[in-house]
């Protein structure tokens, strides 16, 4: 779950958006990088993509 905290400080402050439009198309950048690009310590460095699908790389890891 996102906390809007973490968003605004990773994202809309830094990007300081002018129309609504900007702001869902980076929105929508910003979580596909979160899911697919940003390792998490929570998952031991996996993506939450990899963690959601099982990837064959986490069964060998475990």
């Amino acid at each position: 779950m996102f906390r809007f905290s973490v968003i605004a400080h990773e994202d809309i402050y830094l990007k300081d958006y002018e129309t609504v439009r900007e702001l869902t198309d980076g929105l929508r950048m910003y979580f596909d990088f979160y899911n697919h690009e940003r390792p998490h310590q929570r998952f031991g460095t996996y993506t939450p993509a990899e963690v959601y699908r099982g990837d064959d790389a986490l069964q060998e890891a475990a």
